[in-house]
């Protein structure tokens, strides 16, 4: 069985589950839909065991990753994701959002005006 916890809903999937199942037909999936917060607390307060975690909370994808409640994972297919989309072989990403940064320029007078999130 493949255990699955994520906090995106299950018909987002379905077309993936149904791929993975016709090339492993001997698996079932267990898919478990949690908001951020309760996925979070699955994994890093009761330690519960999932093969996949997908989560929108990158920070706290990063957190679990970073407390070695992952394993690493290599594949041909991570190894050909951009450096931006994969930390450390334990998170990957696979989707972006755009975002805009709106700043007071009185507030950075007399310093560099950001040009970036990082």
């Amino acid at each position: 069985m493949l255990k699955i916890i994520s906090t995106t809903d299950v018909g987002f999937f379905a077309p993936i589950i149904t791929s993975f199942r016709a090339e492993n037909p001997a698996l079932s999936v267990d898919y478990i839909t949690v908001s951020t917060t309760e996925l979070m607390r699955a994994i890093h307060s009761e330690r519960a065991e999932f093969d996949v975690a997908v989560s929108s909370a990158m920070d706290l994808q990063t957190k679990i990753a970073n407390d070695e409640l992952m394993r690493a994972h290599r594949s041909g297919m991570t190894q050909v994701l951009p450096d931006w989309a994969r930390w450390r072989d334990h998170v990957f990403a696979f989707t972006q959002e755009p975002a805009a940064i709106v700043i007071n320029r009185a507030a950075f007078a007399g310093l560099d005006i950001p040009q970036s999130r990082q």
